[in-house]
């Protein structure tokens, strides 16, 4: 943990040989991003990228550390899921998602329901598990258009997280 005048670090390896449109843009500064006056709330590496959520932005950087965006959530308590190419974001206890590429808000959905968990699957279909009135919760499957695909209720648990399987084909 730290306090709001420390660094927080976060040390970034080179895994990946896979070439990227945001790699041949430049390199970074090195392994190394620090992060004035911020708790490190999760750190996700997919693929090529790593996006590190703090108490107030998402930061997605390459693996060579050069820094492709940063993001202002919004949220209270976050909790993200990123993929291939965007991330699902949204706040314990809220009633939002919002979906992002590296650098735009893809998809911004407000429910009458608090957001129980959320998944993101490689190929942009995206899941939002949330409570829903005389169910114990119930699970919406969008595709990357945010289009719903598929609604399902549960009446014998709640259902707080989910996860895509089979490139984004199946949930869990």
């Amino acid at each position: 943990n730290s306090c709001k005048d420390c660094f927080n670090s976060i040390n970034l390896s080179r895994n990946s040989a896979a070439a990227s449109k945001f790699k041949s843009a430049g390199k970074g500064e090195g392994y190394t991003i620090e992060l004035k006056g911020e708790d490190i709330l999760s750190s996700v590496r997919t693929h090529d990228y790593y996006f590190t959520l703090t108490e107030s932005e998402v930061l997605c950087n390459n693996n060579n550390g050069k820094q492709i965006s940063t993001i202002e959530h919004g949220f209270a308590r976050p909790i993200l899921y990123a993929a291939e190419t965007r991330y699902i974001i949204f706040g314990q206890g809220e009633q939002t998602v919002k979906v992002y590429n590296f650098d735009e808000e893809l998809h911004n959905i407000h429910y009458d329901a608090t957001v129980l968990g959320a998944a993101i699957a490689d190929n942009g279909n995206f899941a939002v598990a949330r409570t829903a009135d005389g169910y114990d919760s119930m699970i919406t499957v969008y595709n990357k258009n945010a289009k719903v695909l598929y609604e399902w209720y549960s009446s014998s648990g709640i259902v707080s997280s989910t996860k895509f399987i089979a490139g984004g084909k199946k949930l869990l």
